[in-house]
């Protein structure tokens, strides 16, 4: 597969909008719920080869949904990496399920949406040993990424920003084979210093700078405890959703503006279209978000208070 996928790297002649991305998302899914097999299909097809030449980091709220469409659009084609597609979309949203309200009955992609689920429970994400992320922001299918881990053996879309005001860079790529540039490597021993000075004790973190000029031995210390990763997924999450809603509306805002400067029927369907899929999303994720931040902030709260007190934890 990974032969087949960087053969189909695009050459960007043009950028691939995210407005166009979701036309051609919602032509997968209404093809899909209505049988028209060789719509959904040449969309997905579109969608696989132009999201290489997507240039803003793709949006959470959207992301396994991206990889959803692509997979079940190649599905109904018969193509090869149909499987591959749906299963990186099970393992990044493993509680969507198809039903009768958006397929037919004895529609293929049931016993393969079926399949793909119990593959991506059975899988566990893989960690790059002795690499960390290159400077600047990265993102994976949507979500912002932290260090190299990724699902094995399936497609996932990687995009990497050097620095502000860099050009973003959208790669296909599969399991945990980042793309060339995007991955330094980690070498050294380590010592330990604590820091903590008897408050509770935290995972250690690496520094790097060495103990002395060539000694080749990195400093790992040993901070207070950090926020739980509960709280921390549901701050980051909670913004990144918000932010995902922000995006999504100012969207909605530019197709809006085309629909109302249309003057055919086509494009005036288009639009329209496109405009009420961008504002119910970015309300939808607007909720998503507004709510994970709250909670994150409600358990900062309990956790923070200096007074003994029962430690929640969820």
């Amino acid at each position: 597969m990974a032969s087949q996928l960087a053969s189909a790297q695009a050459t960007c002649a043009q950028p691939y909008p995210l407005d166009v991305l979701l036309d051609d998302m919602g032509e997968v899914e209404s093809g899909l719920a209505s049988g028209t097999h060789g719509l959904a299909g040449g969309a997905a097809t579109r969608m696989r080869t132009r999201i290489v030449c997507v240039e803003e980091p793709l949006p959470a709220i959207i992301g396994a949904r991206t990889l959803r469409a692509i997979g079940a659009g190649l599905l109904v084609r018969q193509h090869v990496e149909a499987l591959g597609w749906l299963e990186s979309a099970a393992a990044a949203d493993p509680e969507y399920r198809y039903t009768l309200e958006n397929l037919a009955e004895l529609h293929p992609l049931f016993p393969a949406w079926g399949t793909v689920l119990d593959r991506a429970s059975l899988a566990q994400p893989e960690l790059r040993e002795n690499r960390e992320l290159a400077p600047g922001e990265h993102w994976l299918d949507g979500m912002p990424l932290t260090e190299p881990v990724a699902h094995p053996n399936v497609p996932h879309v990687y995009q990497h920003r050097a620095a502000e005001g860099r050009p973003l860079r959208t790669e296909i790529m599969v399991g945990t084979e980042f793309p060339s540039g995007a991955l330094v490597v980690r070498e050294g021993r380590r010592a330990v210093v604590d820091t903590t000075r008897g408050k509770d004790r935290a995972e250690p973190e690496d520094v790097p700078a060495p103990l002395a000029p060539g000694s080749g031995v990195d400093v790992v210390v040993v901070r207070p405890k950090a926020w739980p990763s509960e709280r921390v997924a549901l701050v980051s999450g909670g913004l990144s959703a918000i932010a995902g809603s922000a995006l999504l509306y100012a969207l909605s805002t530019q197709t809006e503006a085309n629909f109302l400067a249309s003057t055919n029927t086509r494009d005036i369907d288009r639009y329209r279209g496109a405009t009420n899929r961008l504002a119910v999303g970015s309300g939808a994720a607007a909720a998503v978000g507004v709510s994970a931040l709250s909670f994150g902030l409600l358990f900062y709260v309990v956790d923070g208070d200096p007074r003994p007190s029962l430690d929640i934890r969820f």
